[in-house]
């Protein structure tokens, strides 16, 4: 046979075994993934709701099995388009290499997927939401830190001959399916032929575009909504589509070309927004932007030290089990009791990196804004640092790890920051070599290091400290006594499942605790020559192995707000009933410590009379309203938050009041001169 000139039917055989490959594609994306997708929910739902989750189970697995379609379909589209092109040339030559070429692109493509759906099981397991903006943080890390967890946490070699045998088993699939008719037309005139060329671009291109519908977007995230419930809707989307999405809205970020004015409605009209958040009837802009100044109560007596504590993975969720048989708060609980514990509170964002820059800032992680681009070489108006600074004081950075973390400090040092603390300095001021874990020195050096610079200095001190050891790997000293746990019911009936990992958390959530406890102790026991205030939050919570509710925000995403004040100046009924997130931290402390300082700021202080709410990047809650993304929820005579379908006045002034908060948030970044 002349390898350079086949008939058109031959030609036409030849395009059937192809697209033998394309059906067997079609059926392991959508098997693989819907068994994956199964899988995952029955992995992170709780007994609890099982029968309330169960009735919308198919309904989110439809629509799961449209999603992976649609991927199916994109992986196809090159290489069908690129087969229309071989068979112009009607050469088994030809086909032959084409057709190994196919069948090492689709073995590819398909472990990717197939790796990128356990992957996001995994990162789900974290973060309780799908491939988001935070993957790219997971190279923007410590790396050698981040590998260290993975290797301790992750059984990794078993995940890689896992994944080895896959391809192999994927690879002689692939062979079975070139070989095997799954359509054979007996004829193979120009009819079949040309019907079946039409008809595979048609497929391709409408399961790609996912919806018949063309009056409405392609299938994406916003067609997931189909229960009231977040969990659901999220089993329901691709983590394909997911990670796209996360890699787009990088890409756009990195370009600046994300405007969030421009997204929350007030683009060219900034006006519009000050007069949304403050109710202010004038236009003139200068006017407005008096409703972000303040000025402190007058203090009389000498000026207190400042300490504020970022502590890793302080979650609220679980500080409210504590007892006896769970005694997850240590040392810690005493002081809980005595003074202010905040429990209506958010952290800025989802992520230390997100939570911190923002919350030295005074101002809500903005959703779909990466920071740090942005944040270097400015001379921010609402710095956190500034009115400390004015008032006279020592201004520090203290952190548990390597000051390399993020290169964060030429941010650090344009706040405001008189000097920085990493894990040498400590060591070095501790005596030497310290017991350490990947991520840095033990929270229980952390503190003690942060008393003996206390009980060093003569002039008042501002401290801003951010612990590591609640972190994974979960590493606790090798000196630190065990720690039971009997789960109590509320948490039992919510478990996804109790796990190795689960307890290593809870010990070193307990020894965080018990380490800040001790410093308070020591504190509290043996004064300083100053006055003292203290405030302590976590940078995040933590979601693993627990169904959480999206209306249940504060449960979920929540974080304790603890203050302490020497001084004696705080009323703790209503600092523990306001809501607030990190943002209201700094300019609460404003009052607390400084006599007569204005201050910028676009959060209000707890100590001040008006509407507080919880705002962050992932929600808004209030004593009447909870909104997560673009859903809403208004709090019945029950106590518990109800999704609405359609707005009434008080979830539409919440939604306003979001918009304009995060408008004017970017409006102040803008706004903030660059350093000379």
């Amino acid at each position: 046979m002349d390898l350079w000139k086949i008939s058109a039917k031959e030609n036409f055989k030849h395009w059937q075994s192809f697209i033998n490959y394309i059906l067997f594609t079609y059926v392991f994306v959508t098997l693989s993934q819907g068994l994956l997708r199964f899988l995952m929910f029955e992995i992170f739902r709780s007994p609890g709701t099982a029968k309330e989750f169960y009735s919308y189970l198919p309904s989110a697995l439809f629509l799961g099995f449209r999603f992976d379609f649609a991927v199916a379909n994109y992986i196809s589209a090159p290489i069908l388009l690129l087969s229309f092109l071989v068979l112009l040339f009607r050469s088994e030559k030809l086909w032959i290499g084409f057709l190994k070429f196919t069948r090492y692109y689709l073995c590819a493509f398909l472990v990717l997927i197939s790796v990128l759906f356990i992957w996001d099981i995994t990162f789900y397991h974290y973060f309780t939401d799908h491939f988001n903006l935070l993957v790219f943080g997971l190279w923007e890390d410590d790396t050698t830190a981040l590998l260290k967890s993975l290797w301790k946490n992750e059984p990794l070699f078993l995940e890689f001959l896992g994944f080895s045998f896959m391809t192999w088993l994927i690879y002689k699939f692939l062979g079975l399916a070139e070989k095997k008719n799954f359509f054979n037309f007996k004829k193979r005139n120009v009819f079949v032929r040309s019907s079946s060329y039409l008809a595979a671009f048609l497929i391709v291109g409408l399961g790609a575009r996912g919806s018949l519908n063309f009056d409405m977007h392609p299938l994406n995230r916003i067609h997931t909504e189909i229960s009231p419930h977040l969990f659901v809707n999220q089993i329901a989307f691709s983590p394909i589509f997911a990670l796209s999405d996360a890699f787009k809205l990088g890409l756009k970020i990195r370009k600046h070309d994300y405007n969030i004015i421009k997204e929350m409605g007030y683009e060219g009209n900034i006006q519009k927004a000050f007069r949304d958040l403050y109710n202010k009837e004038t236009s003139e802009l200068s006017d407005l932007k008096q409703s972000l100044h303040f000025v402190t109560p007058k203090h009389s007596g000498p000026r207190p030290h400042v300490v504020v504590f970022a502590m890793e993975s302080m979650g609220a969720f679980w500080m409210q089990l504590d007892s006896e048989e769970f005694p997850i708060q240590g040392k810690m609980r005493k002081h809980f009791q005595e003074d202010v514990l905040n429990l209506n509170f958010m952290p800025s964002g989802n992520g230390t990196y997100a939570s911190v820059t923002h919350w030295l800032t005074n101002l809500p992680a903005l959703p779909g804004v990466a920071p740090a681009e942005r944040f270097v070489g400015k001379n921010y108006i609402t710095s956190s640092i500034r009115p400390f600074k004015e008032a006279g004081y020592e201004t520090h950075y203290i952190y548990g790890g390597g000051l390399g973390w993020r290169n964060l400090s030429p941010y650090l040092k344009d706040l405001g920051f008189d000097e920085l603390h990493g894990e040498t300095r400590i060591e070095e001021s501790l005596g030497g070599k310290l017991e350490k874990h990947p991520w840095g020195v033990f929270d229980e050096d952390l503190m003690k290091y942060v008393e003996m610079h206390l009980r060093s200095s003569s002039k008042p001190q501002l401290l801003f400290v951010l612990s590591t050891t609640n972190h994974p790997p979960f590493d606790v000293p090798k000196n630190y006594p065990a720690v039971k746990f009997s789960y109590p019911q509320k948490l039992k009936q919510r478990l996804q499942k109790i796990s190795d990992t689960l307890n290593q958390r809870l010990i070193a959530y307990r020894y965080a605790m018990d380490s800040l406890g001790g410093f308070m102790d020591n504190l509290k026991s043996k004064k300083l020559e100053r006055p003292l205030v203290v405030a302590a939050s976590g940078d995040h919570s933590f979601y693993e192995s627990v169904a959480f509710r999206a209306e249940n925000l504060i449960e979920w995403r929540g974080v304790p707000l603890y203050l302490y004040s020497s001084l004696g100046n705080l009323p703790k009924e209503d600092l523990q009933s306001k809501f607030g997130s990190h943002a209201n931290i700094f300019p609460s402390l404003y009052d607390i410590a400084l006599s007569e300082v204005e201050y910028v700021s676009v959060a209000k202080s707890l100590l001040r009379p008006g509407h507080s709410f919880a705002l962050s990047s992932f929600g808004y809650v209030d004593d009447q309203v909870s909104l997560v993304g673009d859903l809403s929820y208004l709090k019945s005579q029950d106590g518990l938050y109800h999704m609405q379908k359609k707005d009434n006045g008080l979830t539409a002034t919440a939604k306003k009041i979001r918009r304009a908060f995060f408008a004017i948030s970017e409006f102040l970044i803008r706004e903030s001169p660059n350093r000379n």
